[in-house]
């Protein structure tokens, strides 16, 4: 079955600030308001600090997730909206930046939408209705709205728009737009990978419902290096392909494509696993979440009877793609503490190079070139690393142990 969803959806990100300029409160707050007044500097990084924190907040929401969002302010203009939005509009993110959102849908939705709005304060969990989102060409396109608070004080909400062919109406819509949120929502910095994964995991269950048990397996499921499932049967699957050495996900993560069966019992492309998987597991979607040159892992979903219908399809599939990108995320982070490390490291050692370098100087009244010939000389031929020696001859003339 063909993917409906770009390869790099969930990393696209349109054009244009998502923060709001400062307000004139804010404004006449950095102003002076007599002689010898004026606003401390504390205040102003304060407010700089925010508004990073906001912009990095509409972010994330905006870039993991494949489904139109767009960010509104309390009013409902457009402040921000991703590239899933733009396409469904058939609009360029220019012409949607700005704009009440109320503009964009049918005019017997409008009046209902301002009141949804203004009412999504009073339920912290977000509220949601039916729709008609007017496109560029003129069609309106069923969609079913779930707003969420942002940010209170700031006022800024984000509008979730799922589509028909993600859920039939706003019952089906509530798991999902709430599972997508959780998703988007889950912060990477301080946390380690298999806690991402675990949340993820769970999230992705509630959005699948019930009869749908879950694992995420990041590297090949036959070596994996981290797998988090939302259920006993879900490891009792794990467990008996990892055993079989064949099933959907080692299929799935060796050909990076998507895989379904809709009786693991009876399918004849693994005969190991036939016997050898949980009786209550009847279908199976497995969906690899390919990254820039790589598949990183398999989501796989374990529905408890047989058969696979096109929304658990659909579903596992986008949620795969939300899932890659928060793993893109993790990445960049573990990528950035060790960058940090190493630049920590670097001027560690270039800070006992240098004292070391004067130690030799004031030893033997030389300059700094022969007093780095000399350390350099000496690591040599004690076989040791320049920034090693240059440690230890600093922490003994400093009186400490090495």
């Amino acid at each position: 079955m063909g993917s409906r969803f770009h390869a790099g959806a969930a990393a696209d990100r349109t054009a244009g600030s998502p923060v709001a300029p400062l307000d004139d409160d804010d404004l006449l707050d950095l102003r002076e308001e007599g002689p010898g007044r004026r606003t401390p500097r504390e205040q102003i990084a304060r407010l700089l600090h925010q508004q990073s924190l906001q912009q990095v907040q509409h972010e994330r929401l905006l870039s993991r997730l494949p489904v139109p969002v767009l960010i509104t302010d309390r009013y409902g203009a457009v402040r921000a909206v991703n590239a899933a939005a733009a396409v469904l509009a058939g609009r360029h993110p220019a012409q949607l930046e700005g704009r009440p959102v109320f503009a964009f849908f049918s005019a017997e939705d409008r009046t209902g939408l301002q009141e949804l709005l203004a009412g999504v304060g009073a339920e912290p969990s977000g509220t949601r209705r039916a729709g008609r989102l007017l496109t560029r060409s003129g069609h309106a396109v069923a969609v079913t709205v779930s707003l969420t608070p942002l940010d209170v004080a700031e006022g800024t909400v984000s509008w979730l728009l799922v589509t028909s062919d993600h859920a039939s109406g706003v019952d089906e819509a509530q798991p999902l737009s709430e599972g997508l949120r959780r998703l988007a929502a889950i912060e990477a910095e301080g946390r380690t990978a298999a806690e991402l994964v675990q949340e993820a995991a769970l999230a992705c269950g509630d959005v699948l419902g019930p009869l749908v048990d879950v694992t995420i397996q990041l590297g090949p499921p036959e070596r994996p290096d981290l797998v988090a499932s939302t259920s006993q049967v879900a490891q009792a699957m794990d467990g008996a392909q990892l055993l079989a050495g064949e099933g959907p996900a080692a299929t799935a993560f060796r050909e990076g494509e998507l895989v379904w069966v809709e009786d693991v019992h009876r399918d004849t492309r693994w005969p190991a696993l036939a016997d050898a998987a949980p009786a209550p597991v009847g279908g199976v979607v497995a969906v690899p979440m390919v990254g820039e040159d790589r598949v990183r892992g398999v989501l796989s979903a374990y529905r408890l009877e047989a058969g696979v219908d096109g929304r658990l399809l659909e579903l596992a599939e986008l949620l795969a793609i939300t899932v890659r990108g928060l793993l893109q995320e993790l990445d960049l982070e573990e990528e950035l503490r060790r960058a940090a490390d190493d630049l920590q490291r670097a001027l560690t050692s270039r800070s006992d190079i240098d004292q070391a370098k004067g130690i030799v100087m004031a030893q033997q009244g030389c300059g700094p070139e022969e007093a780095f010939d000399h350390l350099v000389a000496l690591a040599s031929s004690e076989h040791v690393k320049l920034r090693e020696v240059a440690r230890l001859m600093v922490r003994r003339f400093a009186g400490g142990t090495a």
